[in-house]
């Protein structure tokens, strides 16, 4: 979590966090994390009214995003800074967090970083009260009692695959058994890789997603954006998990 946040506020969201974030602020300042004292601290004032009740609830994204409740995407401002390259759509008018509450954040984390360490990576003490929450639950103190695996995809647009990556760095530096599956991958799986199924069937779904979208006359990169973290991650990596669970059973 630490990580997850420090990325998106250092120019980086990812499709969802519209919506992921402000309903993660609201449970941390219910649960009494005291994040702010007024929404109007954290949010442009379109949305501050409102942003408190809305997630979640009964109201579908698409039906909030059509009656001006969240943004589809821009996260930050247009002038907000820094950007990284190829993030540019989540930067925008309309804008969902202050350039303010973004500006406070990135200078604590300038001043107060944390991974520096595989071993310790939460060896830090941030001031802002969102990035302290987000060191508070982060997992990376966690001690697995039962066989562990990781999985995820590469170009997974919604939850990086560096989180698994970091974990797994964790769990390394701390001498504990785990496996690491990147689901997707350039080139084809060896024979031998025990996950070459769950590999190949992500292959094989992904050419067809696209397939599909180009005889629908539909852009094959958004349709594979889109559907990639739940319609093709997410049940690949399930099999991915059932071999692995299989195999330490045995």
């Amino acid at each position: 979590m630490a990580q997850f946040g420090d990325t998106q506020f250092a120019g980086s969201p990812r499709i969802g966090l519209t919506a992921f974030l402000p309903m993660l602020i609201s449970a941390a300042q219910r649960g009494g994390a005291a994040l702010y004292a007024a929404p109007q601290q954290v949010y442009e004032d379109r949305y501050a009214a409102t942003i408190e009740g809305l997630l979640p609830g009964a109201v579908s994204l698409g039906e909030q995003v059509a009656a001006g409740k969240l943004p589809v995407t821009a996260l930050f401002a247009a002038d907000s800074m820094p950007q990284a390259s190829g993030y540019g759509k989540y930067f925008g008018d309309g804008n969902l967090i202050r350039t303010s509450y973004r500006d406070a954040y990135l200078a604590v984390m300038a001043a107060n970083q944390c991974d520096r360490s595989g071993a310790t990576p939460l060896d830090c003490a941030p001031a802002h009260p969102l990035r302290k929450f987000f060191r508070n639950n982060d997992l990376r103190t966690y001690t697995p009692g039962s066989p562990l695996m990781l999985c995820g995809g590469s170009g997974d647009p919604t939850v990086p695959y560096l989180n698994s990556v970091s974990a797994g760095r964790y769990f390394h530096a701390q001498a504990l058994q785990y496996a690491l599956v990147e689901i997707d991958l350039d080139d084809l799986p060896g024979l031998s890789d025990p996950y070459r199924t769950p590999k190949l069937g992500f292959i094989a779904a992904k050419v067809a997603l696209r397939a599909d979208a180009i005889r629908q006359g539909k852009s094959a990169d958004d349709a594979v954006e889109s559907n990639y973290h739940a319609a093709l991650a997410a049940p690949f990596c399930m099999l991915a998990a059932r071999d692995f669970f299989e195999s330490v059973q045995r």
